[in-house]
């Protein structure tokens, strides 16, 4: 329903070395996808979606609350 388009900061670091590995993680708070203040998710009237017909809008609602809640970060590690 939705794109996701993220660019990473100038201070992040996104080159490779010799002998070390550059992760790239995405973390997300999986409560928040359903406490998200602006948008919060009522799990006992809002239970259940099959994402089509009357359920998209609750489908809608999780994925904004989703890209909202994703964090980016990379680092050098050696492996």
């Amino acid at each position: 329903y939705q794109s996701y388009e993220w660019i990473a900061p100038s201070t992040m670091p996104l080159e490779v070395k010799p002998h070390k590995e550059l992760r790239f993680v995405v973390e997300m708070d999986i409560n928040r996808w359903f406490t998200e203040a602006s948008n919060p998710i009522d799990p006992i009237r809002e239970s259940a979606t099959h994402s089509i017909g009357e359920g998209r809008p609750l489908a809608e609602k999780l994925t904004a609350n989703m890209k909202k809640n994703m964090e980016f970060f990379s680092e050098l590690v050696t492996p």
